[in-house]
């Protein structure tokens, strides 16, 4: 369970990570 919540975790932050590059970059 713990570790099922890490990996969602780490997925979460990288979509985020993505998701403000991809945006930084329209500008």
């Amino acid at each position: 369970m713990l570790i099922f919540g890490a990996v969602a975790l780490v997925t979460l932050l990288t979509a985020y990570l993505i998701y403000v590059l991809f945006h930084a970059e329209a500008f």
